[in-house]
């Protein structure tokens, strides 16, 4: 079993996650899809940590302003 996830960023780039889920047994037959979703959690967050990054750095980007009106009587 694989579980896929697609992320698409604001300037339209594409990145794709796959992870694949362990083969269930009989006596834990969730067992292998609980530790895919582990996994997938884990890319998800670090992949949204590298877009929050890039958006930091660049304020235009995030919708910030650097007008010089703003903040100033």
């Amino acid at each position: 079993m694989e579980l896929l996830g697609e992320f698409v960023g604001r300037d339209g780039k594409q990145q794709r996650l796959r992870i694949t889920c362990e083969v269930p047994s009989e006596s834990g037959r969730f067992q292998g899809l609980l530790s895919g979703l582990a996994q997938m959690r884990e890319q998800v967050t670090e992949l949204l940590k590298t877009v929050e990054g890039k958006e930091v750095q660049d304020p235009a980007a995030a919708g910030g302003s650097t007008s010089a009106s703003e903040g100033e009587p």
